[in-house]
């Protein structure tokens, strides 16, 4: 990577952090274009041959930190044994993810939302996301498979709903328990276990 490279990296960076602050204090549908370009210090033409739209931005903030945190997902599965342990594993590392970045809470509805409608993203943005979903469900797909060959899962479970059901869910208990206080971190635990019950294969 050349220096006029890294200097547009490290500006893509820097108005992906900014931004993200300004939507967390002032809500994604209340922030404009120009504050964003102000907020950086620079005009609304130049920020927007970095991101053709305010949804674009917000997305390429999501692909962001699922990327930085792709790690410490696949560390955290690593480290345990049986199927029900990884998934287990997965749902602890998903309320730890949030439990440090509670500005996600925030913009979930607002990125559940960009993600279900796409046709304001660029054909680059789009691709990136799918390509960073289609990471994560790798990741997770390998645990259900794992389960459903050692018998501890459930082998007549239609795969991408039952992750689809399993990841939603442990979102919504995370979000009840740190933005609505419903619950705490070891009734989720519960939660998740009761959840993983249903999974379970006939003994």
């Amino acid at each position: 990577m050349d220096v006029k490279e890294k200097l547009h990296e490290i500006k893509i960076d820097l108005i992906l952090e900014s931004t993200k602050q300004l939507f967390v204090e002032k809500g994604y549908e209340n922030t404009t274009m120009n504050e964003v370009a102000k907020n950086v210090n620079i005009s609304k033409s130049t920020l927007y041959t970095y991101f053709p739209s305010k949804e674009e931005l917000l997305i390429k903030i999501l692909i962001k930190a699922t990327k930085n945190s792709h790690f410490d997902y696949v560390r955290a599965i690593e480290e345990a044994g049986t199927a029900f342990e990884k998934m287990t594993a997965f749902a602890m590392q998903l309320y730890r993810c949030y439990e440090t970045q509670p500005e996600f809470i925030k913009l979930h509805d607002a990125m559940t939302h960009i993600i279900r409608n796409q046709e304001k993203l660029s054909d680059e943005a789009k691709k990136e996301l799918y390509d960073t979903q289609r990471k994560s469900g790798d990741l997770f797909r390998e645990i259900f498979q794992q389960g459903m060959e050692d018998g501890t899962l459930n082998k007549d479970l239609d795969l991408k709903l039952s992750m689809n059901y399993f990841i939603v869910s442990a979102q919504s208990l995370v979000i009840l328990c740190l933005e609505s206080k419903c619950y705490t971190v070891n009734e989720y635990t519960t939660m998740i276990g009761y959840m993983l019950k249903g999974f379970q294969a006939d003994k």
